[in-house]
């Protein structure tokens, strides 16, 4: 198959995408549960941390590949032919390679499209925090919206909480604000080829860092939180379930488990890791590959993909 310069170059990018793809979400999947294993014996948030990053690595190095080793190979030592010959190969991993990213977006638009639309709730102050007053029977106390977060609050809610509840279950919620668990949870379904396994610790760890954050390592909050955790499930009502929302208690299922766990000794939580040091390595890594005999290998590389 003969292609012009431009859609060579789209080719391209999506064949090396859909090849890192298969590769790299072949490796993670293999090792998902030891990293899971692994999780369980790190700090809450270091724990989340960890399986965010391997779950989005296969697309993390997919995007690599195409900003860091097609795109600049490609204008600076590929001629701009008319046209020139691309292998049938090459174009059946393109295709796997768009159909891999179509799948991520297809994911990300339901889950957005599946998000609450407010209009305009009425607006209460809460410990100087705003929250959204929802008109539902319904026990809500849940972070929505991914770039604009908003707390949403219910009357049962209101009423079955106490004020260190109340207040607890707050700075819970605004833990996940901080740590932009919301974001987390798009780019979770943006990037494609799912790991159930690590999708699932990591929604289990971000609770677990979320609830060190509010308690503070204090014993007192620690008591108030597990205790608006058990007022909040005895409502005997299914919470709001949003794919892009961070709630109090999204299932069930790991009640017992966080009850018992903010019951024992307070966790401390951990020192921020320092990202310059990750910024530091990645600005490297691009100086490295931006070097005149690395694009060049990098270009016979991609010349035998293309060409298969």
């Amino acid at each position: 198959m003969t292609l012009p310069y431009s859609v060579r170059l789209v080719c391209l990018c999506l064949a090396c995408f859909g090849l890192v793809q298969v590769v790299a979400g072949s490796v993670v999947s293999a090792v998902a549960g030891r990293a899971v294993a692994l999780a369980g014996r790190l700090p809450a948030r270091s724990a989340a941390r960890l399986l965010l990053g391997l779950r989005l690595l296969p697309a993390g190095a997919g995007l690599f590949a195409i900003l860091g080793l097609c795109l600049p190979s490609y204008f600076l030592l590929e001629e701009e032919a008319a046209s020139e010959p691309v292998s049938w190969l090459c174009v059946a991993a393109a295709l796997v390679g768009g159909a891999i990213l179509t799948l991520g977006v297809v994911r990300a638009v339901r889950a957005l499209l599946r998000s609450p639309r407010l209009g305009s709730p009425e607006a209460i102050r809460i410990e100087g925090e705003e929250c959204c007053l929802v008109d539902s029977t319904r026990p809500v106390l849940v972070l929505t919206g991914v770039f604009r977060s908003r707390l949403l609050l219910s009357p049962p809610v209101l009423q079955a909480l106490s004020a260190n509840e109340l207040s607890v279950a707050l700075g819970h919620e605004r833990a996940h604000r901080t740590c932009r668990d919301n974001l987390k949870r798009l780019l979770l379904r943006l990037a494609p080829l799912p790991v159930p396994a690590l999708d699932r610790a990591w929604a289990k760890y971000a609770e677990w860092a979320a609830d060190d954050a509010a308690v503070k390592g204090d014993a007192n909050r620690s008591l108030a939180l597990a205790s608006a955790l058990v007022q909040f499930a005895r409502l005997n009502a299914p919470n709001a379930a949003f794919p892009l929302a961070s709630s109090l208690l999204a299932e069930e299922r790991g009640l017992a488990t966080r009850v018992e766990r903010l019951l024992a000794a307070p966790a401390p939580v951990p020192a921020d890791f320092p990202l310059w040091l990750l910024m530091a390595a990645a600005a490297g890594l691009f100086a490295t590959l931006l070097h005149p005999a690395s694009l060049a290998l990098v270009h016979r590389l991609l010349e035998a993909v293309i060409t298969g």
